[in-house]
């Protein structure tokens, strides 16, 4: 060892041993035995109100999921909601879904062309969307046995429009008329 930092151990050596005063010690072992006996048990308040805490921001969470899930829901007429409807019914629920569907491709054609730098994680999300309407777009165009039932092309075009409605608002959000 070099010889400073023996001089300093020396120095450290020396210095005197300082004991803490008796009655600090019996308050500390004090305080350590009332802190360990402090209620936790189940039915004291601090635990009651950390579960009530718990059960509500459980439920909030609950209750903000399903609001947004039936928020974005289509707003699809009583008659046609029914899951056994008649053919008619299908059909005019499958020519609206078609309807908005090309209102949302006109809406998507009329806004400003995409601004050249963007960020990228928008950027994903819109080639994303889009690449998601094309895989919709090619599952409509095959014809099969699955392909052809009503049900199966429609619940694509519901998908389609869903997808082109989130499209059209990423594409809105990130456009020139959006800046703040």
């Amino acid at each position: 060892m070099s010889g400073r930092i023996e001089d300093r151990l020396k120095a450290l050596k020396a210095l005197p041993v300082i004991e803490p005063p008796a009655e600090l010690e019996s308050r500390t072992l004090s305080a350590m035995a009332r802190a360990a006996a402090a209620p936790d048990a189940v039915g004291s308040p601090q635990v009651i109100a950390r579960a009530a805490g718990w059960v509500i921001a459980i439920g909030a969470g609950v209750l903000l999921s399903v609001w947004l899930a039936n928020d974005n829901a289509p707003d699809v007429p009583a008659e046609l909601a029914d899951a056994v409807a008649p053919p008619q019914a299908a059909d005019e629920f499958y020519s609206l879904l078609v309807e908005e569907s090309m209102r949302l491709e006109e809406l998507l054609a009329l806004m400003p062309a995409p601004r050249r730098v963007m960020r990228a994680d928008t950027a994903s999300t819109i080639v994303g969307l889009e690449d998601r309407v094309a895989l919709i777009d090619a599952a409509l165009r095959q014809t099969g046995a699955e392909a052809d039932l009503p049900e199966y092309r429609t619940a694509l075009m519901l998908d389609r429009v869903e997808v082109m409605n989130a499209l059209v608002n990423v594409r809105y959000a990130q456009s020139r008329a959006f800046v703040f």
